[in-house]
């Protein structure tokens, strides 16, 4: 499941950029409708959390659909809430239901898991829920020996499939912060990479991806080229070995480069190795990561 932030940690300004409403029309809809309550920093700035975010998007679906605002506290009420704790029991059954469609090799059986999950559950839940703990159960099987590799690499191949066609139809933001996301050399796995990307684009920011085993040399010239506020890098298999973070910390201290963050499957076990470069660690978790971004960048 997504977890809220402890604290609130989005600024009025921040929710306007990553849900396009204007700010006056968010506090018109709090002090009017109340269909917002976002909590006050000790100055009276507004404080909004993810889930503050996801009802904004929520309303705006409502209003789409012809819904007047007077209604869409009711029609809100009567849409599924995100699950909490009793929902895990239906992330369980959809992930048993994928794993045993991968090991049948059947496409159709996945699509249909797939498709019951985004009928019930926004992108972001489904890759955090189903998506990422199926790819990870996969990986940990062929290497232990009990799954093979090609029951991972189908599942790859069909998520790749699933996603590319899912970013080359994404609605291209026009405004926001601009990150530059690459695999770090050597990594070829670079699945883990366009979820972020996905995911950080329906957060607000824009991305330009460029895939699995990326100079380091170059990124410096890219992001600036683009006028990119971030470098965000992915380690997840391969690491950071004593040549990497040499070329890691070159690319940090270039001149007038963005900030670089490094994250993955593995950089929590090697924080300090990527601390001493300079660049920050963005963790393994997805929406964590984003977070990250924002309160960095926001």
């Amino acid at each position: 499941m997504i977890n809220e932030p402890a604290n609130p940690c989005y600024s009025i300004s921040a929710v306007s950029e990553m849900t396009g409403v204007n700010p006056s029309t968010l506090r018109a809809w709090e002090r009017r409708y109340g269909l917002l309550q976002p909590q006050r920093s000790e100055g009276g700035q507004r404080l909004y959390t993810t889930h503050d975010v996801d009802r904004v998007r929520r309303i705006l679906a409502c209003l789409d659909e012809g819904v007047m605002l007077s209604q869409v506290e009711a029609v809100l009420n009567e849409m599924p809430r995100r699950p909490d704790e009793s929902g895990q029991e239906e992330w369980h059954r959809l992930r048993s239901d994928m794993i045993a469609a991968i090991k049948a090799f059947n496409e159709t059986g996945i699509d249909a898991v797939y498709g019951e999950a985004l009928a019930l559950h926004p992108f972001a839940e489904v890759t955090e829920m189903l998506t990422v703990p199926v790819l990870e159960y996969l990986g940990r099987c062929w290497e232990n020996g009990e799954g093979l590799v090609a029951e991972e690499h189908f599942f790859q191949m069909y998520v790749r499939n699933v996603l590319g066609a899912r970013f080359f139809h994404r609605h291209r933001a026009t405004h926001g912060r601009l990150l530059v996301a690459a695999c770090v050399p050597g990594e070829q796995h670079d699945l883990g990479l366009l979820l972020f990307c996905l995911a950080a684009e329906a957060e607000g920011f824009r991305t330009i991806n460029l895939g699995a085993n990326t100079p380091l040399e170059e990124l410096p010239q890219v992001a600036g080229r683009a006028g990119a506020s971030a470098i965000v890098l992915a380690a997840g298999y391969g690491g950071i070995g004593a040549d990497l973070a040499g070329r890691l910390r070159t690319l940090v201290t270039s001149e007038a480069g963005p900030v670089v963050l490094v994250g993955g499957r593995r950089v929590e076990a090697e924080r300090q190795v990527i601390e001493d470069t300079g660049a920050h660690i963005l963790g393994a978790d997805i929406r964590d990561g984003i977070r990250r971004l924002w309160q960095m960048l926001g």
